[in-house]
C-alpha cells in the first residue's frame, strides 16, 4: 500500500475541522432547523441546515483534494498506455432513462490525464460535450469531475458531475469502464457510465 502524500494529514485535518466550526455555531443557533432523514442509502438521504451543508462540502473537499494531490504525484508519462486513445462511450439517465453516446477520446494534457466527448442523443444528434477538469486513474479505478455544456436551448448552461468507474478486464475482452456518475450542485441527475476501449 504506497504512503499519502506529504501534508495528507494536515489537509485532511483542516477539511474536516475547518467547515466544523460554523457548522457547530449554526446548529447552536438554529436547532430546530437542523434535520436529517435516510431512507436508503443507495436512494434517499434528505438533508436540511448546517449539518446538510457540512456533509456536501465534506464530499466535494475530500474528493477535489484526492484528484488536486495527484496532480502534483506521477506525470502524465506514468498514465497506463491502455488508458489512452478512443473509447465508445454510453451514459444512461436513471430517471428519465435518456441514453448519451459518442466516441470518447482520452489523452495526456498539461502532463495529465485529459477526457473529452461529443455526446449524441437517441436521434444521433449531438447536442453537448463533456470535458474533464480533473481526473485520478488508481489500481483499476477512474476518477473524474468534468463539465457538460449543450449545443441547444435545452442545455444552454454547463453544469458539473463527477463520475467513478472500475475497469473491467475479461479474457481477450477489450478493456471496459463502468461506473456511477452524478451531478454536483443544482439537480439531482444521477445514472450509469460505460466505456469500452476500441
Amino acid at each position: 500500500m504506497k504512503p499519502p502524500p506529504p501534508g495528507f494529514a494536515k489537509a485532511l485535518l483542516t477539511i474536516v475541522v475547518v467547515p466544523l466550526i460554523p457548522v457547530v455555531v449554526l446548529y447552536l443557533l438554529f436547532d430546530r432547523l437542523n434535520f436529517f432523514f435516510l431512507q436508503d442509502p443507495s436512494r434517499t438521504m434528505v438533508i436540511f441546515g448546517p449539518i446538510g451543508a457540512y456533509l456536501v462540502i465534506m464530499h466535494l473537499a475530500f474528493r477535489y483534494y484526492l484528484i488536486l494531490s495527484a496532480k502534483s504525484g506521477p506525470d502524465g508519462s506514468r498514465v497506463p498506455k491502455e488508458l489512452l486513445g478512443v473509447w465508445t462511450f454510453k451514459s444512461t439517465t436513471n430517471t428519465s432513462g435518456k441514453v448519451a453516446t459518442g466516441d470518447l477520446n482520452t489523452t495526456i494534457k498539461d502532463g495529465q490525464l485529459h477526457l473529452s466527448v461529443v455526446l449524441k442523443g437517441e436521434s444521433d444528434e449531438p447536442f453537448a460535450v463533456a470535458t474533464s477538469d480533473f481526473c485520478l486513474y488508481h489500481e483499476n479505478r477512474l476518477q473524474f469531475i468534468y463539465q457538460i455544456r449543450g449545443f441547444d436551448s435545452d442545455l444552454k448552461e454547463a453544469f458539473l458531475a463527477e463520475c467513478t468507474c472500475n475497469a473491467v478486464r475479461a479474457n481477450d475482452a477489450p478493456l471496459t469502464l463502468r461506473g456511477p456518475w452524478q451531478r454536483i450542485g443544482d439537480g439531482h441527475e444521477a445514472g450509469k457510465v460505460t466505456m469500452i476501449k476500441r
